[in-house]
């Protein structure tokens, strides 16, 4: 049995980095180190934990950096709610980006599944994944969708590296890339899985199409808990009405149009806070 810890009482802003980052002398140390650095190393590398570390390119703009840290490292965007795993979890993170997320769970977690289409960002995540030597993450470079096929995936003008869709945009493209999709479903079926503790979805607007591709185990409640980033009033709608009849729903406003929905299973946890 899971089970849930006390809501945190803090807010994350995205974009506020006062706000976003807990430890804020700690953080600004962090983006001074790789601000020196990248200039004459190859690479640097940030600490995650015990012999977990991510290794991003030193060609890789500071804004990316700085972004990442905000919103993964140090950010409680994705522990608003607390939740105790058992040892012998399995967990997916979908839109793995650079890794943090999946890095920070790998020593609570008995397998991780990660998902990352971008090629640039599929590197520093394998890479970091290496050096880590963290042997219970599973990358893949795929795109979780409605259904398996292959989509593109763009990053517009101005963007960060974690902000790359699958949503058609108008407007200037940065980067463009064709890239396999595949519904989890599918995925999890190949990889003979059945039931899953914990999701984790960030994927800048694509989210509905990945709990369509999901549809088959949670409609079964073979999914304990989602953590889900939606990009839109409407899309929270269409979300949380996917998700309604088997899931407990808390739902977080970030920002202006940014919410992130934790999706609780109605049997898999005990509510002892």
């Amino acid at each position: 049995m899971l089970k849930l810890r006390k809501d945190r009482k803090i807010g994350f802003y995205r974009n506020l980095f006062f706000r976003g980052f807990p430890y804020t002398f700690f953080a600004r140390l962090l983006i001074l180190y790789f601000k020196l650095f990248r200039r004459t190393l190859h690479y640097v590398v940030i600490p995650l934990g015990f012999r977990r570390r991510i290794i991003i390119p030193s060609y890789k703009d500071v804004k990316d950096f700085d972004e990442a840290l905000t919103y993964v490292y140090f950010g409680s965007m994705y522990e608003l709610i607390k939740v105790n795993l058992p040892r012998d979890s399995i967990c997916i993170d979908v839109g793995a980006h650079y890794g943090f997320w999946s890095l920070k769970m790998s020593s609570r977690c008995k397998l991780i599944i990660a998902l990352e289409p971008v090629p640039g960002n599929f590197v520093v995540l394998y890479n970091s994944i290496i050096a880590s030597n963290a042997k219970n993450i599973l990358p893949f470079m795929l795109a979780a969708g409605e259904a398996k096929g292959v989509g593109t995936i763009v990053k517009p003008r101005g963007a960060t590296d974690g902000m790359y869709t699958m949503q058609e945009r108008l407007g200037e493209i940065q980067e463009k890339y064709v890239v396999r999709v595949i519904d989890l479903d599918t995925l999890l079926n190949k990889l003979s899985l059945q039931r899953i503790n914990l999701i984790k979805i960030d994927v800048e607007g694509f989210e509905e199409h990945v709990l369509k591709g999901l549809m088959k185990r949670i409609a079964k409640g073979f999914i304990d808990f989602i953590i889900l980033e939606v990009h839109s009033p409407l899309l929270l709608y269409k979300c949380l009405k996917l998700l309604e009849g088997n899931y407990n729903l808390k739902v977080f406003k970030v920002s202006q149009g940014l919410y992130i929905v934790y999706a609780i299973n109605k049997t898999s946890f005990s509510h002892d806070v």
